[in-house]
């Protein structure tokens, strides 16, 4: 293999005639392989393979060829007849030599035009190449532009939703801060009502100590009068079952006042969350008892007609 003006590596150069073999022998011996092939087979760069391939080429159109010597002007005058025509008969093997030379010239430089051409579009291919090349990567850079806006519009969006998620969370808890004020208000009013039905019990209970007292005080003056005359007690009688009627039914309006206060009182437990309610039950309870204390007051003033009565009646007898 003989030597280039560039220098190639040994092994470089040796993959490339083996390639160049391979796809000649590929092609029946009839037509050179081209570069670009060659290049491609032998995974080499252009420049090599085009320089190597022309001393390949070179070796495969070789062939040996008379060398033609020029007869010194000494012979020519010495020479006879016969050597003349032997020397014009050298002169013909000389031309002919000669026009072997120039045809194997002008093969050669067909064969250089024809790697010239295949350069040529080898390069070209490899032009077309690396402009699909560069689309690919502009478009490339296109679709990662776009990703990149789709991405800052999507951080932008969720940029928007975080601080509207802020205002939110802000707004929830000033609102839960006017709700536990809320709650912290009905609070104080439910205590209040809570002291309110307290005092209603305890007011209930003082009716019901005086109320125990009243009806002690009258079976004495009843059993003091049943020592009177019959008149008396009959009258005392119709008067006693009077107020027997009228302390049932305070009875049973007290024991009825018992059981709407203490529904009254479930029912303030059970709903710290509607205060106008327990408000409303409230004010209820309160007209109760201020209608008990009245039928109180009535039977108290009724008892005291009766003990007048009753004294009166004895006074007479």
């Amino acid at each position: 293999m003989p030597k280039t003006s560039i220098e190639i590596p040994l092994d470089v150069r040796e993959r490339i005639y083996r390639a160049a073999d391979e796809l000649y022998q590929q092609s029946g011996r009839k037509t050179f392989p081209i570069v670009d092939q060659v290049r491609r087979l032998a995974a080499v760069d252009m420049n090599a393979a085009s320089a190597v391939m022309r001393d390949w080429r070179k070796e495969q159109t070789l062939q040996a060829a008379p060398v033609a010597i020029q007869v010194p002007e000494g012979v020519t005058t010495a020479a006879d007849k016969a050597i003349e025509t032997l020397w014009i008969q050298a002169q013909n093997l000389a031309n002919e030599a000669l026009r072997v030379a120039q045809a194997a010239w002008e093969k050669e430089r067909a064969e250089a035009e024809v790697l010239r051409d295949e350069l040529s579009a080898a390069f070209d291919q490899q032009a077309v190449e690396l402009q699909a090349a560069h689309r690919r990567i502009e478009e490339a850079e296109q679709a990662a532009q776009i990703a990149n806006k789709m991405a800052a519009a999507e951080m932008g969006a969720l940029r928007a939703q975080m601080a509207e998620i802020a205002t939110r969370a802000e707004r929830s808890d000033a609102v839960a801060g006017e709700v536990e004020y809320r709650v912290s208000d009905y609070r104080v009013e439910l205590d209040r009502t809570h002291a309110e039905a307290e005092r209603l019990r305890e007011e209930l209970n003082t009716l019901r100590i005086e109320q125990a007292a009243i009806q002690k005080q009258a079976a004495a003056e009843i059993q003091a009068a049943n020592v009177a005359t019959e008149t008396v007690r009959a009258e005392f009688i119709k008067l006693q079952t009077k107020f027997d009627t009228q302390a049932q039914t305070l009875v049973a309006e007290r024991k009825q006042a018992a059981e709407e206060t203490h529904r009254l009182a479930e029912r303030l437990a059970k709903t710290e969350a509607n205060l106008e309610i327990a408000r409303k039950e409230s004010g209820e309870a309160r007209e109760r008892a201020a209608g008990l204390a009245g039928k109180l007051e009535l039977v108290m003033q009724q008892n005291t007609e009766l003990m007048t009565s009753i004294k009166a009646s004895a006074k007479k007898g």
